[in-house]
Order: C-alpha cells, then structure tokens, then sequence
C-alpha cells in the first residue's frame, strides 16, 4: 500500500511541476521582452516548451534522486522546484537573446 502512495505522490508532483513549468516559462518570456498583442499565439511556443521541459527536467530529477537513494521528500522537492527555476531561467535567456535586450 505504501509502494501505491509513493507512485500517487511523484505522479502528482510530476503533474504539478508539468503545469507551474508552462506558466514559469511564459513568465520568463515576458520578462524577456516578448509582448503581448493581437491573437497572442506567440504565447504558446514558451508555455507548450515550458510544459514539454517541465516534464522531462522532473522525470529526470526523480531518477537522479533514486539513484542517490535521497530521502522520498528531498526527491519530490527537488523535483518541484528545478523544473520551474530552470524552465523559467531557459525561457528568459532565449528571449533575451532573440530580441536582442
């Protein structure tokens, strides 16, 4: 029963990272210059980036933390916290470079 709560808790936090990872690299995006206006598609190339990376950052932050056998809660925070940080500081970055600021 305890192996099934485990599984619950990195789906859930893999889920959670998913979704906060789009809207942190939009965010980024923003921050990075990108405006907003008119139909507001070129909004979607940060949020649909920012939930494909926010997905595999926490994937492999969860197989890295069970290779060093970390304890199950520093597992599930570091996979919380890294995707977001990073997809936002990646986001950032690359609009920061394509406008030029």
């Amino acid at each position: 029963m305890q192996a099934i709560a485990r599984w619950i808790g990195y789906l859930g936090v893999i889920a959670t990272t998913t979704f906060v990872s789009g809207y942190a690299a939009l965010i980024g995006a923003q921050a990075g210059g990108l405006g907003e206006g008119g139909w507001n598609l070129q909004l979607l190339p940060p949020l649909v980036c920012g939930w494909l990376g926010g997905f595999m950052i926490a994937l492999i932050c969860l197989a890295a933390g069970a290779m060093k056998n970390w304890d199950y809660a520093l597992r599930l925070f570091i996979a919380l916290i890294t995707p977001v940080f990073a997809a936002f500081g990646i986001s950032l970055a690359v609009y920061l470079i394509i406008l030029g600021l």
